[in-house]
């Protein structure tokens, strides 16, 4: 019986252009307040730059929190689907021979439901779970540079694509 060969299928991620501006806001306000605490506190006005620098601690500590189990949000969406085998790279209805491409990169360690090293107290608020999208495909054909971003579903989808990748870059 003849093996079948190993294909890594999911859908490239195209991240949003739209800003966070959610987050973006929140960092604001929280420098502007670390920086009217400073002002304060250089000019000896001890029990209101206590009082804002305990607030500062309660709200990073509460917002840490709250978002410790959170999903990371998507911010984005999966236009094509791609498949990688060790022969060829699919991206929607275009297909790349492994024999015709260069310079192939493969980063493929974020899995859909990891656990980060989100934080808090630092002014970042990171959910905890990943979204699996932070993996990378790039390569050269006919001289043109492609670049992708891709989700790992579970942890035997990135088994795959790792043996794939390591046939393709003969590791």
């Amino acid at each position: 019986m003849r093996k079948t060969e190993e294909k890594f299928e999911s859908y490239v991620f195209k991240e949003s252009t739209t800003r966070n501006i959610y987050s973006e806001r929140r960092t604001l306000i929280l420098l502007i307040i670390s920086g009217i605490a400073l002002l304060f506190l250089i000019f000896d006005q001890t029990l209101i730059t206590c009082i804002l620098i305990i607030s500062l601690f309660l709200y990073s500590t509460g917002e840490g929190i709250y978002q410790w189990n959170t999903k990371e949000a998507l911010n984005g969406s999966f236009p094509e689907k791609i498949s990688i085998s060790k022969n060829e790279i699919v991206i929607g209805k275009t297909d790349f021979p492994i024999s015709e491409i260069q310079n192939t990169k493969i980063q493929c360690n974020d899995i859909l439901g990891l656990e980060t090293n989100g934080g808090n107290l630092v002014l970042r608020f990171i959910p905890r779970i990943s979204n699996g999208t932070r993996n990378y495909l790039s390569f050269t054909y006919n001289g043109t540079l492609y670049k992708y971003r891709f989700r790992i579903n579970s942890l035997s989808h990135q088994k795959i694509i790792e043996e794939i990748r390591k046939s393709i870059l003969n590791l």
